[in-house]
């Protein structure tokens, strides 16, 4: 597989920093990194890449339809997780789970539309994949 037609999750990004040189990269993976940025050179580094990616019209976002794909690829999830609960209630998911589902659903939903494939190690793709159908790559296998 070629890298041209991959974007690496921001869990790849960080457990192999030297790789970087996707095909897409994903504006909600350029999210989570300026989050986790340890400074004011980490910011600059990924603003500069997200720069240059948009130049080259490989940066990844989500548009209208991907969010409302991903509304309902959550609701799917939820009302599913909800049969297993006494009385069909929802469970209830903490407000760090809930954004990191959010967040990887639009990262699927987008790849998918751009044609590309998710390289992940992260536990929220195989799960999300039984209600959306994108392919998707764990990092260990793509980089064996």
């Amino acid at each position: 597989m070629k890298n041209s037609s991959v974007v690496f999750d921001t869990s790849v990004l960080i457990s192999y920093p030297n790789i970087f040189e996707p095909g897409w990269f994903s504006s909600v993976v350029l999210q989570e990194l300026l989050v986790g940025a340890s400074g004011k050179s980490d910011l600059q580094k990924w603003e500069a890449v997200a720069k240059q990616y948009e130049r080259e019209n490989r940066l990844l976002t989500p548009n209208a339809e991907a969010w409302r794909m991903a509304g309902r690829i959550l609701n799917n999830i939820l009302n599913d997780a909800s049969r297993a609960q006494p009385g069909r209630r929802r469970p209830k998911l903490s407000n760090e789970k809930k954004q990191s589902i959010i967040r990887d659903v639009l990262i699927a939903v987008s790849a998918k539309q751009s044609g590309a494939v998710v390289i992940s190690d992260n536990e929220d793709f195989p799960p999300i994949s039984n209600y959306y159908e994108f392919r998707w790559v764990e990092a260990s296998a793509f980089f064996a």
